[in-house]
């Protein structure tokens, strides 16, 4: 079954999503990398790649679970935990998070003692 929303009702859910911080990012964990118990103790951090200095420290927000646009579209699975997470666009500095000359953006998860990082190209409207 298609599901088609009016243009009211796509901006309506763009607005709603782009009210909520600078960056959202949805950290989904796979259940095979641990018990499927997620501990308080994630932190999570994003950073231009290769610049850990530059590093800003995410806000994990529960309450983001109830923003349809952020919800993610896929069925859960018991097995699977996810997270959101906010963060600022302006580094520890006060300035821009991303400079001109960085290319790629990296978000890294700690979650008890494992850590895991993943990469993407940042668009040319951030830096």
């Amino acid at each position: 079954m298609a599901f088609k929303l009016s243009e009211g009702e796509t901006r309506a859910l763009f607005k709603e999503a782009e009210d909520v911080a600078p960056t959202v990012i949805m950290v989904e964990i796979d259940p095979n990398e641990g018990s499927g118990v997620i501990p308080n103790s994630r932190q999570a951090f994003l950073q231009p790649k290769g610049r850990p200095d530059a590093a800003v420290h995410g806000t994990v927000s529960p309450q983001l679970r109830e923003v349809k646009a952020l919800a993610g579209v896929l069925r859960r699975h018991y097995d699977y935990d996810r997270f959101w997470v906010t963060f600022p666009l302006t580094g520890p500095d006060a300035q821009p998070l991303f400079s001109p000359s960085d290319q790629d953006a990296e978000l890294v998860v700690r979650i008890y003692e494992k850590e895991g990082r993943v990469e993407w190209p940042i668009p040319a409207s951030m830096r």
